[in-house]
């Protein structure tokens, strides 16, 4: 991780230590709005983003008479601590005079985002992996509308054959790259599909079965090689997402 300045990286181990409590959260994002005003020029972009999403929370009387005893949704407390880690992270860089791109889990694919956020944010980051990959690998598959249990007698498709160049057949669709012309340049609509079906088989067995099967993996808190692999599930799912679902009875389409 880049060098923050300290009172970000103070602020920032504070936001780990936040869980569901509102007068908590408040002052979390309280703090996050005093310390940015210090280090950025008023009109700042992350400035008013820190600004908007403090006068939200009073808005919203989390910290106020009955806002006390309210029932929060978890789902909102979770969001406003991303948005809290989203804006010091920003900040830290616009201090330093640093444009450069910090990757957040909520940034990624929502089929990666949204089952990974709360356990990141939590540091289980081997169930995050673990949860983001087995959504891909359930999303993939209605997708292609293989259904929850293959057919008594059929063996399972390989999902990332979905990508292979080969024709769809019954029980086996393709995904097509509507970008790439077969009939323009062949080599390049090969080296695309070809890629992403071996991509795609690095995610669901180094990535997916690592961190459903094996202890080690699951048990492992590094942020660092987490992000990595959510990286890569949510570029997977980009591109399940972008493709073209090509089915055997219009195989003469491909």
């Amino acid at each position: 991780m880049l060098p923050i300045h300290w009172r970000f990286q103070e602020l920032l181990i504070e936001h780990r230590s936040v869980r569901g409590d509102i007068n908590a959260i408040y002052q979390l994002a309280l703090k996050v709005h005093q310390t940015v005003k210090e280090f950025l020029p008023q009109d700042h972009e992350v400035v008013e983003r820190a600004q908007a999403l403090r006068h939200d929370l009073a808005r919203l009387d989390f910290v106020r008479g009955r806002g006390r005893k309210r029932e929060i949704d978890r789902r909102l407390r979770v969001g406003v601590r991303i948005d809290c880690y989203g804006i010091l992270c920003s900040a830290a860089f616009a201090e330093r005079g640093d444009d450069s791109t910090f990757l957040r889990v909520v940034d990624l694919h929502p089929w990666v985002a949204e089952p990974a956020e709360t356990l990141s944010l939590d540091n289980h980051w081997g169930e995050a992996v673990k949860a983001a990959s087995d959504n891909v690998r359930t999303q993939w598959r209605s997708v292609l509308q293989l259904g929850s249990v293959t057919p008594e007698g059929k063996r399972e498709m390989n999902l990332w054959d979905s990508f292979s160049p080969s024709p769809a057949s019954s029980g086996a669709p393709r995904l097509r790259f509507a970008c790439f012309d077969r009939n323009r340049d062949r080599q390049e609509w090969s080296n695309a599909h070809l890629g992403a079906r071996s991509f795609a088989e690095g995610c669901m067995m180094r990535i997916r079965n690592l961190y459903k099967y094996h202890r080690a993996a699951q048990g492992s808190n590094n942020s660092g090689t987490a992000i990595e692999n959510l990286a890569a599930l949510s570029r997977l799912a980009r591109w399940i997402t972008d493709a073209e679902v090509v089915r055997a009875e219009s195989f003469d389409t491909e």
